[in-house]
């Protein structure tokens, strides 16, 4: 059995990820990985700590590795473990270096980079509504797909825009 083609749908928060990957999935007639980090914190139901990040990137690592097993062509992933360097980072919080390793040796065959040029949807999960905050993580976002030498696109417009920009560059990989 082959492998799907993994894609990450990556970037800030409140960038349109999960809506694209749902797009995606039904343009494509495949599934995607759902953001772990969602699920999570609205169990924890308290203020995240270092600890619950570090959980986040693993239970995003294993749904990421269970996609591999799937029968589809084609899966998108609704975030994964660049996010959650960059969220450490952006908190002067230590990357371990599990999460750096896992990034390296992702199986992720191309990243579709969220552009902040969406306004802010306010969410009880989201924290950094500030446009210098969005742009500081936007940022790092690129200097980490470029460190780590990942290839990938940047997603930019309406939400139409986004979907039609991410089936260009889709149809080029599948």
């Amino acid at each position: 059995m082959t492998s799907p083609i993994l894609i990450a749908v990556t970037g800030p928060e409140s960038t349109g990820k999960s809506q694209l990957c749902e797009a995606l999935a039904v343009h494509y007639n495949t599934v995607f990985v759902p953001e772990q980090a969602r699920a999570y914190l609205e169990q924890l139901g308290s203020k995240w700590q270092y600890e619950d990040v570090l959980q986040i990137a693993r239970l995003q690592q294993a749904a990421i590795e269970a996609a591999l097993y799937t029968k589809h062509k084609v899966v998108f992933c609704d975030t994964e473990l660049i996010a959650i360097k960059v969220w450490l980072q952006f908190y002067g919080l230590h990357c371990p270096q599990w999460v750096e390793d896992s990034i390296d040796n992702a199986n992720i065959k191309h990243y579709l980079l969220m552009n902040i040029d969406l306004p802010w949807a306010s969410d009880p999960l989201r924290e950094n509504p500030d446009p210098a905050d969005r742009a500081t993580l936007f940022n790092s976002f690129v200097t980490e797909l470029q460190q780590h030498q990942k290839p990938y696109s940047i997603i930019s417009g309406s939400e139409t825009a986004r979907l039609r920009n991410a089936i260009s560059v889709v149809d080029d990989l599948v």
